[in-house]
């Protein structure tokens, strides 16, 4: 992932945190500009992560794998095809910008 994203367009900024805690990520949708938030995992327990971002406003892009489907409503996000590939998140991206 480290060397992809260092062939980005400069525009683009990408952060790898690894993990970090709850309270961490709550405040940096409380106090940073978050464009998107990108879900792709096949599967999901319940999705939480997806809650916190739409409770902060910040539309997304899910896979709908597990419990993931549930939450998918367009008026916040936009959900993939099962069958999606990279060419079809690119198209997503493209799509979500204009959200």
């Amino acid at each position: 992932m480290e060397s992809l994203a260092h062939t980005l367009p400069k525009n683009v900024i990408v952060e790898l945190r690894g993990n970090i805690s709850n309270k961490e990520v709550l405040e940096f949708y409380q106090f940073n500009h978050v464009d998107l938030f990108i879900h792709v995992s096949l599967l999901e327990g319940f999705g939480f992560s997806i809650i916190e971002a739409f409770s902060f406003g910040i539309p997304a892009i899910l896979y709908p794998g597990g419990a993931v489907k549930e939450l998918i409503d367009e008026r916040y996000c936009i959900g993939l095809s099962e069958n999606c590939d990279e060419l079809g998140l690119a198209e997503a991206i493209k799509i979500a910008r204009k959200i």
